[in-house]
């Protein structure tokens, strides 16, 4: 059993996505997530860079992306998140 995490152009539709999904159900290849491209590409920029990790105040980056069928642009606000804790004993 496998587990797959594929990244899709964001002109993927739906039925494609499930037309995908079905095919590998139907091999029993294992579980699959899917996410756009433009999802991947700001998680990916944001888990390397250390200055958006910590943004104080916000950052706001640009993305061109110029993919060989199309191409996008998106924004991304990247914020910090604290995350408190409380322990009781």
């Amino acid at each position: 059993m496998f587990f797959f995490r594929s990244k899709v152009p964001d002109y993927a539709t739906d039925s494609y996505i499930r037309g995908i999904q079905l095919a590998l159900d139907c091999k029993n290849l294992g579980e699959s997530v899917f996410i756009k491209d433009s999802v991947a590409i700001a998680f990916y920029y944001g888990y390397r860079h250390e200055n958006i990790k910590n943004a104080i105040p916000p950052k706001t980056v640009l993305f061109i992306h110029m993919g060989h069928h199309s191409t996008t642009c998106f924004l991304v606000k990247y914020q910090s998140v604290f995350i408190f804790a409380w322990l009781s004993l």
